[in-house]
């Protein structure tokens, strides 16, 4: 017979097994029900795509799904209806596009009463057209939609540039016009060359470019202002994005491996299809449609650029023969050439759009697909994949992501201008290569210029807070550490220095000192040894930033093998202290 301590001892042995198993088994493994899956469920955009992944519906069944209000018991709460089909397993997926409601003239289709918001809390389901009673469903949640930021912030400013930045912006905006930040920051994602130009001409206060700084082409040249420098805000890439189905299934191919060669002769015209030796050798099991369209950039773009640079770099030869006339012998281009085999689209968006809702549309005939190149961020946005690069058959490879794009990072170099400079080739295999760093082209002011303010402001929020899970969106990296720290330092120094007038020099106390910030004309009070710390020029900042670097340790690959070889540490120690009290 046990005894009490004893029987106390195998109840709490057997309750941490039972902890360990809920946490490592997936709920799939829990239940033989219908299950759904989103790509994501929280903070949404209005029109944002997700891919639905669904499992133990009525096979071969048609099926429909719907945007409803959360826990929806009426019809009339339910709408936004896009029709799709489970396989002869009950197995499926589809993409759907949700809507965040307004007051005024944003609905979900068909059902013009129901409210899906921050406030109003809505769900995705998934409904068999035979059989209503048999559904599954997920909760999302959107973020806060434009409009509900003060009016009239002082020192309000606006600018232009890459599109790579417009989900950072989107989900930054909401939360720096708010206190403790309670800055205007206005942005319009279009193009580096646009923001650039923009800027030199004195049309708007900032720019954001990928590239780094190119010559005035401004006609009036007085009115570009001085440069105070690069402020890196952002850390991404640039994916090839594509929207394929299986030919023979009709489900979506989530996973597609291509060699930068035959990426270079796919959008250069030298191979119209997917179908060939070549490709379904590097990804078996996968009925590859043999009709396929190729989107790119129409107008000027940075990512053009980065795209044939790439191709330029990696196949110099395949790809000079690429084209009808010898349009690519003379190197990489801003504008993509009009070729007969490409569809050439103005503007991220709008090419995003012909991704995500092509006309042929694959889910209707499986034999079509279609790739293209987009930022990473508007990839993810688009609940599109991402090509995974490889150098030859039954590697890896590699494909956009946070780890990457951090690895990528680790090769680049800085320019003279303070841009950062890519390797199209890097040694390390698990760098992306089509990585970017986006930065904040910041203007010299005047002393007493209240945009000082709302730079420095924005950028201190931005570098650190904003780099946070609650923050990022997908397709970002959160900037490395140094980086948080050049950017917060190169925004102290966007102020030009005050007239000095003659006044009486406090003595500082024994425990802090008083340093002069020539750039701003302030005066920043900062305890002993830490005005070196990574350029942070505030010891608040250095707290900020540190504890903002601590909290990324889980998130890394490192950090989670920490946390587990301390979990089973503690798990070594408690059942050998279990035994020696036997």
């Amino acid at each position: 017979m046990l005894k009490g301590k004893q029987v106390q001892r195998r109840m709490l042995a057997s309750l941490f097994v039972t902890a360990m198993v809920a946490l490592f088994v997936s709920p799939s493994n829990a239940t033989s029900g219908p299950e759904l899956n989103l790509s994501i469920t929280e903070r949404l955009d209005n029109n944002q795509f997700i891919l639905v992944s669904y499992t133990g519906l009525i096979p071969d069944g048609d099926l429909k799904i719907q945007q409803c209000q959360r826990g929806a018991t009426l019809a009339r709460q339910c709408g936004g209806t896009t029709w799709a089909k489970a396989d002869s397993l009950g197995v499926g997926n589809s993409i759907y596009k949700v809507t965040r409601t307004n007051d005024l003239d944003i609905m979900v289709p068909s059902a013009p009463f129901l409210k899906c918001d921050v406030d109003d809390l809505c769900e995705i389901r998934v409904f068999s057209v035979d059989d209503p009673t048999n559904f599954v469903s997920v909760n999302i949640d959107f973020v806060p939609g434009p409009g509900g930021c003060p009016q009239g912030l002082p020192g309000a400013v606006t600018g232009k540039g890459t599109a790579a930045l417009a989900r950072a912006f989107v989900s930054w905006g909401p939360v720096t016009c708010e206190e403790p930040v309670s800055v205007s920051v206005d942005y319009v994602a279009e193009s580096d060359k646009f923001g650039l130009h923009d800027f030199q001409c004195g049309l708007v206060d900032y720019a954001i470019t990928d590239q780094g700084l190119s010559g005035n082409d401004c006609a009036n040249s007085d009115s570009a202002p001085e440069v105070a420098g690069l402020a890196p805000i952002a850390l991404s890439g640039i994916s090839f994005a594509f929207n394929l189905r299986d030919s023979s299934t009709g489900q979506r191919i989530n996973e597609l491996k291509l060699t930068s060669e035959i990426l270079t002769k796919i959008f250069t015209g030298q191979l119209a299809t997917l179908d060939v030796p070549a490709i379904t050798a590097l990804n078996p099991g996968i009925a590859l449609p043999n009709k396929m369209f190729v989107g790119v950039r129409a107008d000027q773009s940075a990512a053009t650029l980065a795209v044939t640079s790439y191709f330029h770099e990696t196949n110099p030869e395949v790809f000079a023969l690429g084209g009808q006339n010898n349009e690519f012998a003379s190197g990489p281009m801003e504008i993509f050439p009009a070729i007969s085999s490409v569809e050439p689209v103005t503007g991220e968006t709008k090419l995003l759009a012909s991704l995500t809702n092509p006309d042929p549309d694959p889910i209707n005939d499986a034999s079509y697909g279609w790739i293209g190149y987009v930022s990473t961020a508007a990839a993810e946005f688009g609940a599109l994949s991402s090509v995974t690069i490889v150098d030859s058959v039954g590697g890896s490879g590699v494909k956009p992501s946070a780890e990457s794009f951090l690895a990528a990072y680790e090769e680049a170099s800085k320019a003279v201008d303070g841009s950062y400079k890519f390797d199209y080739t890097p040694t390390n295999p698990l760098a992306y290569p089509l990585t970017t760093i986006s930065s904040m082209v910041l203007p010299k002011l005047e002393y007493a210029d209240p945009r000082i303010e709302t730079f420095k402001s924005f950028i201190s929020w931005v570098a650190i807070e904003g780099q946070g899970t609650d923050y990022l969106p997908r397709g970002y990296a959160p900037l490395p550490r140094e980086l948080s720290a050049s950017a917060i330092r190169i925004s102290q120094a966007i102020g030009q220095a005050q007239i000095p007038t003659p006044t009486p020099t406090p003595t500082p106390t024994p425990s802090e000192s008083a340093t002069s910030d020539s750039n701003s004309g302030t005066t920043t009070t900062v305890d002993p040894g830490t005005g070196g710390s990574g350029g942070v020029s505030t010891t608040t900042q250095a707290v900020r930033l540190s504890a903002f670097s601590e909290t990324q340790i889980a998130a890394s690959p490192v950090g989670r093998l920490v946390i587990f070889v301390l979990l089973g540490l503690f798990a070594g120690s408690a059942i050998s202290t279990l035994r020696l009290r036997k």
